[in-house]
């Protein structure tokens, strides 16, 4: 356990150093011929961001799981779901046209067909498992149930295993693309 909570904390340090990487953008990049960066930047900040959201409540899920606290595993489910339940909500705000233009514009060959694989992937997922997502997020966790009883019934219903494997996959779309978009950022 103690390597996969070391290779969680690797994956949020990592996001993190994007975070601050892509967080300087507007000082860094204040000339006019770059000003087309910044939609590309800004893109990757909100990746970043949802990212780090993600491995966190990942991380825990996967913890809880293994000392077997179903309490802790359930709440750290239902934030994985409310996360990933956001990240497909705004998936135009994931690349926006602006970058979606850029993007078919300066990549090429494989970088190009890994953000076209990539897009499809979460609008599979999407289609999934959109409404699995949306009646925790609604109903469990951003906002909750009226009666106590449901309630209770509702949230040790939800299946740890699938919630995890949603935002697994979730995180394997946002590794590819903002790896992609560092691509693109360096081709530039």
């Amino acid at each position: 356990m103690l390597e996969a909570i070391n290779a969680y904390d690797h994956l949020i340090a990592r996001a993190n150093k994007l975070i601050v990487t892509f967080k300087i953008y507007p000082k860094v990049l204040d000339k006019e011929e770059h000003k087309y960066l910044h939609p590309i930047c800004d893109k990757g900040l909100f990746n970043a961001l949802n990212m780090v959201d993600l491995i966190m409540g990942l991380k825990y899920l996967d913890v809880s799981n293994a000392v077997q606290n179903q309490s802790e595993a359930n709440y750290f489910a239902r934030i994985v779901a409310h996360s990933a339940y956001e990240i497909l909500n705004h998936q135009n705000k994931i690349l926006g046209i602006e970058v979606i233009r850029l993007v078919e514009e300066r990549l090429t060959g494989e970088a190009l067909s890994d953000v076209q694989e990539s897009m499809k992937a979460l609008r599979r997922i999407k289609k999934e498992h959109f409404a699995y997502l949306k009646f925790i997020r609604n109903n469990l966790f951003g906002h909750k149930l009226g009666c106590g009883i449901i309630l209770a019934e509702s949230m040790l219903e939800i299946d740890n295993a699938k919630t995890y494997s949603i935002g697994k996959e979730i995180l394997m779309f946002q590794v590819s693309l903002l790896s992609n978009l560092a691509i693109l950022i360096g081709d530039m």
